[in-house]
C-alpha cells in the first residue's frame, strides 16, 4: 500500500486539488465534514492493512473511495488488498480506475498485468507490461515478466 509523498501533494497543489485536511479547512461554517471521515477511513485502512487484516482493510478502503471517488491512490490500493487476497476480479477494476485517473502509474500497470495474468489473460498481461516499459524503459521487472510470457 502507497502513501501519499511530499511529490504527490505538490503534483495535487499544481493541478488545482487539495488535501483532505485542505478542504475541511475551507468549507463554510456548518457544512459536513468529509474529510475528518475520509481521512480516518484512510487511516484505519492503513492499520488494518499493516496488520494484514485485508477484510477490514478492503472495507475501509471501498469507504473511502465512496467518498473520494477521484483518488487514484484509493483505487490502487484498494486494488492491492484485493491482489493480496488473491481476489483479482475484484482488483482489476480498481487497478484499471487508479491507471484511468493516474494513466503514469508505473506500479498500477505493473500489478494490473500480473491481474490480467492471474485471471488468464495474457493478452491483457503482455499489453501492460508493455506500458511499464514505454513509462520506464529500464524496468527490469516488466522486461522480465514480458519476455518469460512471451517465451511461453
Amino acid at each position: 500500500v502507497r502513501q501519499q509523498t511530499a511529490r504527490d501533494a505538490a503534483r495535487r497543489r499544481a493541478a488545482g486539488s487539495r488535501s483532505p485536511q485542505e478542504a475541511a479547512e475551507n468549507q463554510p461554517a456548518g457544512a459536513p465534514v468529509v474529510s475528518d471521515d475520509l481521512s480516518d477511513r484512510i487511516a484505519r485502512a492503513t492499520e488494518a492493512f499493516s496488520r494484514r487484516d485485508y477484510f477490514a482493510a478492503a472495507a475501509h478502503y471501498e469507504a473511502a473511495i465512496n467518498l473520494k471517488n477521484d483518488d487514484p491512490l484509493l483505487h490502487y490500493n484498494l486494488a492491492s488488498t484485493y491482489f493480496l487476497m488473491r481476489r483479482y476480479p475484484d482488483a482489476k477494476p480498481y487497478y484499471m480506475n487508479a491507471i484511468r485517473l493516474n494513466p503514469a502509474d508505473v506500479d498500477g500497470h505493473l500489478y494490473l498485468g500480473y491481474t490480467f495474468f492471474y485471471l488468464n489473460n495474457s493478452a491483457g498481461a503482455a499489453r501492460e507490461w508493455g506500458k511499464v516499459l514505454e513509462l520506464d524503459p529500464n524496468h527490469a521487472l516488466a522486461r522480465h515478466n514480458l519476455e518469460s510470457l512471451q517465451a511461453q
